[in-house]
């Protein structure tokens, strides 16, 4: 993979890790804690960055961790951020943010994670301050918090989390060995905490999907060697035995004639294929649509065959990384970016596409 690599010099120090989100093709919300412990926003769009200024989001509260953030449809985004030790959520819907309205406790002294495998599905996780992994999860309402990965006192850092494939959320982090883990949960099944590489980093991974459904199971792992470089491997998710059931869509499809084609719901059509965004839900020929899902296997996964750990610069950073990705309208990766801190407090950003 080929990597472009830029030093952002736009007007603001950042202390630690920032974080992303996209929810639509070309526009990234990128979000970071001042050295002045404030919680800034802006967008990077079209390959420029938006606006004469960052938007200041803390609202007079002293952030103490790095954001988190995710997108689980267009004109949407989960903000998470964490004072007092507790977790604190509020919302980008439609042009506008609400207020720091939620609470979620989640007492942890490490940044959030986000991921969401649907429309109307957040999860987020925590390292908390016994050394669990906990989730809560949004679908409408909050659920509470429930400790994924068992064995206390095994991670070390912030988890990260995506979404491999529909209901399945893969999450990994830096042991307490300093070496990557890994685990997963889906429905009622998770995994322990493993393993899954020798390699020594400094601070937490970041993780995007590779796509829900082309390149099922596929994920892009970053790091932070104990070098400082940033690192760059594809780790594959376990998967379903049987496949799914893809259609085709051919010229004069709609989600709606392919749901009765298939004799099922509209909104369980929608539900199988996060990628169609609605209020339009625009579909092209040539795009493949699940139609049924195939039984997911159990399991952590393994690195892709043949594969290794790529320093994507000789530029050093100082920072755990965050990074997002965006799919074509036919469901296949087309652009990854990864944001960290640099020397001086700057931003670094890098780029595949």
């Amino acid at each position: 993979m080929s990597w472009n690599w830029k030093t952002e010099d736009i007007g603001i120090k950042v202390k630690g890790a920032p974080a992303v989100s996209s929810w639509q093709e070309g526009r990234l919300d990128v979000f970071v804690r001042g050295t002045d412990d404030h919680l800034y926003h802006r967008v990077y769009e079209n390959d420029g960055w938006q606006g004469a200024k960052w938007e200041d989001l803390s609202d007079g509260n002293v952030i103490e961790q790095s954001p988190g953030a995710v997108s689980w449809g267009p004109n949407r985004i989960d903000l998470f951020a964490v004072w007092g030790k507790e977790l604190h959520h509020r919302a980008y819907q439609d042009g506008n943010w609400n207020v720091w309205t939620e609470n979620l406790d989640g007492a942890t002294n490490d940044a959030p994670a986000a991921a969401s495998w649907k429309s109307w599905r957040v999860d987020v996780l925590v390292h908390t301050t016994d050394n669990h992994m906990s989730r809560r999860y949004w679908d409408a309402n909050w659920r509470g918090w429930d400790n994924i990965g068992g064995e206390v006192g095994f991670v070390s850092s912030a988890p990260s989390a995506v979404a491999t494939s529909v209901n399945r959320i893969d999450c990994f982090a830096r042991a307490s060995n300093g070496r990557l883990i890994h685990t997963w949960y889906q429905d009622e099944k998770e995994g322990q905490w493993a393993e899954i590489d020798t390699l020594a980093i400094k601070d937490a991974p970041a993780v995007v999907s590779g796509g829900i459904n082309t390149n099922q199971g596929r994920a892009d792992v970053f790091v932070r060697g104990t070098d400082d470089l940033l690192k760059h491997r594809i780790f594959i998710a376990a998967q379903g035995s049987t496949g799914d059931t893809i259609y085709i869509v051919v010229a004069g499809d709609s989600l709606s004639k392919i749901a009765r084609k298939y004799n099922m719901t509209l909104q369980a059509l929608k539900n199988l294929n996060p990628q169609v965004k609605g209020p339009l839900y625009v579909i092209h020929p040539g795009d493949k649509i699940v139609v049924a899902r195939g039984n997911v296997a159990s399991g952590h996964g393994s690195w892709e065959t043949g594969g290794s750990w790529e320093d994507i610069s000789t530029n050093k950073i100082s920072s755990a990384p965050a990074a997002v990705a965006y799919w074509s309208p036919a469901n296949s990766l087309k652009r990854i970016d990864c944001f960290a801190q640099g020397d001086d407090n700057k931003l670094i950003h890098t780029w595949w596409k």
